[in-house]
């Protein structure tokens, strides 16, 4: 069975011509696209600038790190990367082809890429790459699937076979390639203070400045010699807050403001100046641990469903950028149906008599609120929401690290806000990484052998059987309502019409190789 989306570069006039409107990918929340003005000859030189509010972390692993989205597929290449429609090109990887067990595959590798240090990538690196995935030190989002490669036999200096577990869903193994970079073996020492940080990409990292800016510059022995690779450097430029990002954009000292609110990237909706690229982005969701009262009872947690006014905060909080929707999947999911998404449309009436039933009227419900501003003005709506039906809510305020920490323990209390950075990723990976949607040792403490079996179900399916799996189990999941979803909100990136060719990836990384400065 071969899976194989062949690439081809276009060429650049017709790329370029792929042009969006401002106001059209702001209103769709489009999980990917580019961004340019009229089509041109592209001019190969000159700089451009990103700003951005958080600083560069060149440590593995380099996808789970915010810092990095701005500039890391420059330097850094994964084996393959999904387009909008999450078909698989090919990137490192020219070829590949599962098995029809699917219990292994094996894959050709681009015969030309060289590390930035000139050593040429092999498949012994891949391996090494893979393998670095599965140390628990690493903090690799994705190594969970690498733990499922019993095996990854080098068959030639550019060609490699991966044995696994048991049938391995495509998409998992796609969203595991996505997320893990080659970095160069010899020299990963030096990747995490930023001394040494050696990838594949057209551009390769340069003068480094923590907390202040890095350089990276047009790498001229990159692998790939089709169009592109038209800046000179690329300038990313750490600032303190929006505002002096908001200034760098408008007078033209920097050409791409990463990592703003909804509330200040629709400012630019409208100005015929800049436009706006969405991709990635965040799940909102609010979890409920089914052991504690009120919420033991599935009335009460159906009745919280019900009572968020999720379009009031798609609106309030996110400048309508973000998607409205009961599941945690994404809008193109196949076997996902319109009365799935919006099951628990708002209706406080509905809500109060289930409260009402289950005797759960005045029932105090403590609420694990963490100090960022979306959670916080999250709460403020909900809270209002639950008053409303019966309820008494109290926010419970914590930190960062006392989150992460109460969430690795299973401990977040009665009712808990999660925000789950992972729009992108297929409903197999985000079934085993995100922390609320495992069958086991979920912070919602829900574990029943039905709900086992659905996910084993789904994760064993076929592409044929995959719709039918996934439409059972999500009914499961909306009738038991242990953990709801609220809105999925893209990341928005600013770019200014004067930079031609910028694109963003289904997972919100910028990319600029084949970008290029208007005269």
């Amino acid at each position: 069975m071969n899976v194989r989306s062949p690439r081809r570069r276009r060429p650049a006039a017709a790329k370029l011509a792929l042009t969006i409107t401002t106001i059209a990918l702001a209103a769709t929340g489009c999980s990917a696209g580019s961004a340019s003005s009229e089509s041109s000859t592209p001019k190969v030189g000159g700089t451009a600038v990103i700003t951005q509010i958080g600083d560069p972390q060149p440590g593995f692993p380099l996808a789970l790190r915010g810092g990095n989205a701005p500039w890391i597929q420059n330097v850094f290449q994964p084996l393959t990367r999904l387009n909008d429609e999450r078909e698989p090109q090919p990137v490192l990887a020219k070829d590949w082809k599962f098995a029809d067990d699917r219990k292994s595959m094996t894959i050709d590798l681009q015969d030309n890429v060289t590390f930035h240090s000139g050593r040429k990538m092999t498949a012994d690196d891949v391996v090494w790459a893979f393998q670095k995935t599965t140390d628990p030190a690493s903090g690799s989002p994705v190594g969970f699937i690498a733990k499922q490669f019993t095996a990854m036999d080098v068959l030639s200096p550019t060609s490699l076979k991966i044995t696994f577990a048991s049938a391995m869903n495509p998409a998992t193994v796609y969203d595991f390639f996505e997320q893990s970079y080659i970095v160069d073996k010899d020299t990963y020492s030096g990747l995490a203070d930023g001394s040494k940080v050696i990838g594949t990409g057209p551009y390769k990292w340069g003068a480094f400045r923590p907390g202040v800016s890095v350089e990276l510059t047009r790498y001229d022995g990159y692998w790939d010699k089709g169009d592109g690779q038209y800046l000179d450097s690329i300038g990313v430029e750490i600032v303190g807050d929006s505002t002096a990002q908001l200034s760098a954009v408008r007078s033209s000292r920097a050409q791409v403001a990463y990592g703003l609110t909804p509330t200040d990237t629709q400012g630019f909706a409208n100005d015929p100046q800049f436009g706006l690229l969405s991709g990635g982005g965040v799940i909102y969701a609010l979890g409920l641990d089914v052991t504690a009262k009120p919420f033991d009872d599935v009335r009460v947690r159906q009745a919280v469903a019900y009572a968020i006014d999720r379009n009031r905060i798609n609106q309030q909080i996110f400048a309508k950028t973000g998607t409205v929707t009961n599941v945690f999947w994404g809008d193109k999911a196949k076997g996902i149906t319109d009365d799935q998404k919006n099951r628990y449309a708002y209706n406080l009436d509905k809500a109060k008599s289930l409260i009402e039933e289950a005797g759960a009227t005045g029932a105090a419900v403590p609420i694990t609120v963490v100090t960022y501003p979306v959670i916080r003005s999250e709460y403020e709506i909900i809270a209002n929401n639950l008053t409303a039906i019966g309820l008494k809510p109290q926010a419970v305020i914590v930190d960062e690290t006392t989150f992460n920490s109460l969430q690795n323990q299973n401990k977040l209390g009665p009712a808990f806000f999660v925000a789950h950075g992972q729009v992108g990723l297929s409903e197999t990976t985000l079934l085993s990484s995100l922390p609320s949607l495992r069958s086991k040792n979920n912070p919602s403490h829900f574990d029943t052998p039905e709900y086992t079996k659905l996910q084993q179900a789904l994760l064993s399916a076929d592409a044929a059987g995959s719709p039918a799996a996934l439409k059972d189990l999500t009914n499961y999941m909306l009738d038991q309502a242990f953990s709801l979803p609220i809105v999925q909100a893209p990341n928005q990136l600013i770019v200014s019409k004067k930079l031609h060719g910028a694109s963003i990836t289904t997972r919100g990384w910028l990319r600029l190789d084949q970008a290029y400065l208007a005269e």
